[in-house]
C-alpha cells in the first residue's frame, strides 16, 4: 500500500511540474537557452571562415615578402641587376611564388594565396599588395613600367608574346585607307554616332565582295575579329585571300547576321601557306543575290593579328596602338599596332 501511495504522490508531483506556472517558465528558459547557443554558434562559425581566409592571405603576404629579400639578395651580387634564379636564396616553387624579370631593370613577383586571391610586389614597390579582381588589363600604378604585367592570374609565369594587329585601319579613324570592295557595293565611313564605321551598301544584285588590305605572309596564323552589323538578315562568308588566288581564297568561316544586331566575330588561329599582297588579306562576301539593293553592312574594329606561333593563338579582345598595353608601329590611325601578352 506504502508503494502504491508513493508511486502516486510522484506522478502528482511530475504532472504539476509541467502543468504549473513555474514549469512553464523553465521550459521556455530552455528553448531560449537552445536559440541563445545556435545564435553564439553561428557567429563564431562566420568568425571562423572569415579568419581562415585572412590567415591565409596574410600567409601569402609574408611568403610573398620572403621572396622579395631573396630577389634583392641575388640583385646584390649580380651587378645590380634583377633576376629570377633566385634559387640560391629561397625555393621559390616550395612558396608557389613567380618572379618575373624580362630586363634586368626590373621584376616582378607573384603569388596565390590558398584563399584564391594573387598578391604581387616588385622592384617598385616590394610591398605585397593584392591584385584588383577582376584582373586588370593595365598594369597598376605601383609596378614597374618597363616590366611585363600578366594578362591574368592563369598565365602568370607563362613566356609573354608579342601579337601584331596588321590591319592598319582598325577603327576607320583614317577613313577608308586599306579598303576596296566590288562593283556590288559602295562604301564610306560614318562618324555620326559614337565612333568611325565602315557603311557598305549594295548598289546591285550581284554578290558583294569587301577586301580589308592586310599584308599577310605565308604559314603564319592569324586570328581575325571584327564588330559586323547588318540591316537585313544575311550570312556574311570570311576569307583569307592571297592575290594570286583567282577565286576568294581560303574560307576561314561563314557568320550569320540578324538584321540591326551587332556581332563581334572572333576567329582564332587560322594558318595560310601562301602569302597575299598588300593589296588583299580579309574578303566579307554576301553571296544571297536576293539581298535588297540599298541594305548596308557595317563593319568595326578589326583586327587581323599576327600569331606568335600556330600552337599559340591569340586570345584576347580587339586592340589597336590606342588600346592599353598596347602602341602603333608607325603613325596612328594608319600602321600595324602591337601588344604584349
Amino acid at each position: 500500500m506504502k508503494n502504491l501511495v508513493s508511486q502516486a504522490r510522484k506522478k502528482r508531483t511530475l504532472n504539476e511540474a509541467f502543468h504549473n506556472e513555474a514549469g512553464a517558465i523553465d521550459l521556455a528558459s530552455i528553448m531560449v537557452g537552445i536559440i541563445v547557443i545556435g545564435l553564439i554558434g553561428g557567429v563564431i562559425a562566420a568568425t571562423v571562415f572569415a579568419v581562415i581566409p585572412w590567415s591565409q592571405d596574410n600567409a601569402a603576404r609574408d611568403q610573398l615578402s620572403r621572396v622579395v629579400q631573396a630577389v634583392h639578395s641575388a640583385t646584390a651580387v649580380n651587378g645590380g641587376n634583377y633576376t629570377a634564379d633566385v634559387g640560391s636564396y629561397i625555393d621559390i616553387q616550395s612558396v608557389g611564388a613567380t618572379v618575373i624579370s624580362n630586363n634586368p631593370g626590373c621584376y616582378g613577383a607573384f603569388l596565390k594565396s590558398s584563399s584564391g586571391r594573387y598578391y604581387y610586389a616588385s622592384n617598385q614597390s616590394s610591398n605585397p599588395t593584392a591584385v584588383p579582381s577582376p584582373w586588370p588589363n593595365t598594369k597598376p600604378a605601383n609596378y614597374p613600367a618597363n616590366c611585363n604585367w600578366p594578362s591574368s592570374g592563369e598565365n602568370v609565369g607563362q613566356p609573354m608574346a608579342s601579337y601584331t594587329n596588321i590591319f592598319a585601319n582598325p577603327s576607320f579613324r583614317n577613313g577608308t585607307a586599306r579598303v576596296t570592295a566590288n562593283t556590288s557595293l559602295t562604301y564610306a565611313v560614318d562618324n555620326s554616332g559614337d565612333g568611325n564605321t565602315l557603311v557598305a551598301t549594295r548598289v546591285n544584285a550581284a554578290p558583294s565582295r569587301l577586301e580589308l588590305a592586310a599584308p599577310m605572309a605565308a604559314n603564319t596564323s592569324y586570328t581575325f575579329i571584327a564588330t559586323l552589323q547588318s540591316n537585313v538578315d544575311e550570312e556574311i562568308e570570311i576569307s583569307y585571300r592571297p592575290s594570286t588566288w583567282n577565286t576568294n581564297g581560303v574560307i576561314i568561316d561563314r557568320v550569320n547576321l540578324t538584321a540591326n544586331t551587332p556581332r563581334t566575330v572572333v576567329i582564332p588561329g587560322v594558318t595560310i601557306a601562301e602569302a597575299p599582297s598588300s593589296a588583299a588579306g580579309v574578303t566579307l562576301i554576301s553571296r544571297n543575290t536576293a539581298i535588297p539593293l540599298g541594305s548596308t553592312l557595317k563593319v568595326d574594329n578589326v583586327a587581323v593579328i599576327a600569331n606568335a606561333s600556330a600552337d599559340k593563338p591569340y586570345t584576347g579582345g580587339y586592340f589597336d596602338g590606342a588600346t592599353p598595353g598596347a602602341s602603333w608601329t608607325g603613325a596612328a590611325d594608319a600602321s600595324a599596332s602591337t601588344i604584349v601578352k
